[in-house]
């Protein structure tokens, strides 16, 4: 093992083996514990509970991702036409209706052609215009045809801030999960897009939501460092708190495309860093106030039960990925954001399950481990 790699582990294991005491509710609220039986069937024996390890918040680094470079495409490199669709209008703007959206060759050629929409965070947005993306890697490791949109904003959570509380469909600004479903479901006007993320317009204008056959969604990370309520008791509705607008976010997206098979994916494994490179814990016991990271990946468990034909993925405990302590710093290249080795790995767990869904594989699901990529 490499030596940062051992240290990270290792000062895991000393932090867990803390005993910490709890702050004053004027230094931060309580930590927000989700703990599911089902869950807890399938830790191992005597292992430790996530603990509540309050660092000095303006400490926390939250990872920037360069812009991607986007190689300059050859004619003869082009995708074919039945992976990406047709080119949509550059002058148009406004969403068109079912009715006057054309059907794809494809679609009409191939019934077992799917549609797959992305919604999430940097995860997704990651390397957009290249190769490497998930769900261009996902795209080509998929069996069937399919074409591929990719709506996903980084920096986006799935709880709306503060200041978005009370903001009205028209003057809409912001890019929460759910924000974009209700741009889906047409509550929300494209304008928020053209103003905001312009170079979105163009794949959502392809996008007819009720044709989609998978809607795979990533949200939670930011919703960490945003430090936003896990659940507020008090006030269910309240979409400035995780577990509310999560719930709320799936409602909407069910009535914008009735048919489609959601797959709420977890964050991934996470470890955090201060302003000065200093390693502050990971995802299992450094808590923002509300929770540890982990506090939220168990909230989405109990938000996916409300929905119909929603699929939890648990892409943060090794169910699908080897991701852990070990495996940091070959699947992480600042704690966060997945390495290109990384984004195939997921991409390759998420592909399984498409395949799986649709009959195309039939042999038994395999975890995923970084040393294949």
């Amino acid at each position: 093992m490499k030596k940062r790699s051992l240290i990270r582990v290792l000062a895991t294991a000393t932090l867990a083996s803390l005993l910490v005491t709890g702050c004053s509710s004027t230094e931060a609220p309580h930590a927000a514990v989700y703990v599911d039986e089902s869950q807890a069937a399938t830790q191992e024996a005597g292992a430790a509970q996530t603990l509540s390890v309050i660092p000095d918040l303006e400490d926390l680094v939250e990872p920037e991702l360069p812009e991607p470079v986007v190689p300059e495409k050859k004619a003869d490199e082009e995708k074919p036409a039945e992976k990406t669709g047709d080119a949509p209008d550059p002058g148009q703007t406004e969403p068109p209706s079912a009715a006057d959206r054309p059907e794809s060759a494809e679609t009409d050629e191939d019934p077992d052609h799917l549609e797959i929409l992305f919604l999430g965070d940097s995860q997704y947005a990651n390397a957009r215009g290249t190769d490497t993306a998930i769900p261009e890697f996902i795209d080509v490791m998929i069996d069937k045809n399919c074409t591929i949109y990719n709506l996903a904003i980084g920096g986006s959570a799935a709880a709306l801030g503060p200041d978005e509380r009370y903001m009205s469909d028209d003057a809409w600004t912001s890019a929460s999960f759910y924000g974009m479903a209700r741009l889906l479901n047409g509550h929300v006007p494209v304008s928020f897009l053209e103003t905001y993320y312009p170079d979105l317009v163009p794949v959502f204008n392809r996008i007819d939501p009720k044709k989609l056959d998978y809607i795979i969604v990533d949200y939670g990370v930011n919703d960490f460092f945003n430090v936003t309520q896990i659940y507020d008791d008090e006030d269910t509705g309240d979409l400035s708190d995780f577990v509310a607008a999560y719930r709320e976010s799936l409602g909407q997206l069910r009535e914008a495309a009735p048919q489609a098979k959601i797959l709420c994916c977890t964050p991934v494994y996470s470890q955090f860093f201060g302003k000065d490179g200093a390693y502050l814990g990971d995802g299992n016991i450094l808590s923002n106030g509300y929770g540890a990271l982990t506090d939220y990946v168990s909230a989405i468990d109990v938000n996916y039960r409300l929905e119909s034909n929603t699929v939890y993925v648990d892409m943060y405990r090794g169910n699908r990925i080897d991701l852990d302590p070990y495996t940091a710093e070959e699947y992480l290249e600042d704690g966060v954001h997945l390495t290109e080795r990384g984004r195939r790995a997921y991409a390759a767990a998420l592909a399984q399950l498409i395949n799986k869904d649709q009959g195309t594989q039939t042999t038994e699901y395999q975890i995923v481990r970084i040393a294949d990529y």
